[in-house]
Parts: structure tokens; C-alpha cells; sequence
């Protein structure tokens, strides 16, 4: 009886432990890519701008407020045309606040504008399943299904028949 006391008493003490211990998600740090292509306003904004987002993600702040120094970091990367770089900083910002809805549809604008309809399709789908009535979600996603369709009878219908040459200068009525 007493060790069944002890053995209890023994594990309240380490859930209390553990329980007092804070998780800290932690997410990549997102380089700066190579912004040498970009006006040197640019550049100089882009540079305080990293600087900034490296200071607060590195602060030991709530993950909502880090995710969001990611998220406005990814914004300016879109702005800019550096994808890559905001995709980064979106996947970096959801895996801190993954009941966010802003990451994954953040995430679908870039994939959107990668001409990736398919991935972007998936991830305006996680965005809606955060928040199902976002409308600005359910037309993207509308627009990617249409897009792959299109997509679709592009590579697998087969060459549209000519009754003969077609006339000089001339292609084919779609109408």
C-alpha cells in the first residue's frame, strides 16, 4: 500500500513537472534570398524588414505574435516576387499557429501564382476546413478546379480533325 502511495505521488510529481513546462514551437529561420535583382530601395527595406522578423521570432514571445512577424515577412516577399522565400515564411507561420487559417491560403496564393492550381487547390481546401466561410477561399478554389480541368482536357483530349488545310493565315474556329 505504501509503495502504491509513493508510486502515485511519485507520478503527480512528474505530470506537474511536465505539465509546468511551456512548449515553444519552434519554426526554420527563413534566410534572406538574393534580393541583388531588386532596386536598392527595395533591397534596403527587405534588409530591416528580415532584421525585424529575425528579432521578434527570436524573442521569447506567444507563437501567434511570431507567426505573425513570419507572415508579414511572406507578404513582402509576395510583393516582391520572392516565392520561394514567402512560402518559407508561410510554412514557418503555420507550423507556429496551425489553427491559423491565414498560412494555408497564404500558402495557396503562392502556389497559385506558381502555376501549381493542384497544390494550391489542396491548400485553399485546409484553409476553408479552418474557416469554411471564407469566400475569398471557396472562389480560388473554384478558380483551381476550373484551371485543372482546363488543364485537364488540354493534355488528354485529342487533336481537334481539320476537313483540309486550313486556309493561309488562318487557325482553327473555337467559337
Amino acid at each position: 500500500m505504501r509503495r502504491a502511495v509513493a508510486a502515485t505521488v511519485v507520478c503527480l510529481v512528474i505530470a506537474a513537472a511536465c505539465a509546468r513546462q511551456e512548449v515553444r514551437p519552434e519554426a526554420t529561420v527563413v534566410a534572406l534570398p538574393d534580393i541583388s535583382r531588386a532596386a536598392p530601395d527595395v533591397q534596403a527595406q527587405l534588409r530591416e524588414r528580415h532584421a525585424a522578423m529575425t528579432r521578434a521570432v527570436g524573442q521569447p514571445s506567444p507563437p501567434a505574435e511570431r507567426a505573425a512577424a513570419y507572415g508579414d515577412m511572406g507578404k513582402l516577399f509576395v510583393a516582391t516576387e520572392f516565392y520561394e522565400a514567402a512560402e518559407r515564411c508561410f510554412a514557418s507561420a503555420r507550423q507556429l499557429a496551425p489553427g491559423d487559417m491565414r498560412w494555408p491560403y497564404y500558402l495557396a496564393q503562392v502556389a497559385r501564382l506558381a502555376n501549381d492550381p493542384a497544390k494550391a487547390a489542396g491548400l485553399f481546401e485546409q484553409a476553408l476546413a479552418l474557416q469554411p466561410d471564407h469566400v475569398p477561399s471557396l472562389v480560388w478554389l473554384a478558380e483551381m478546379r476550373l484551371a485543372q480541368s482546363r488543364l485537364r482536357r488540354l493534355i488528354y483530349s485529342p487533336p481537334a480533325k481539320t476537313s483540309g488545310p486550313l486556309p493561309r493565315g488562318r487557325g482553327p474556329d473555337f467559337a
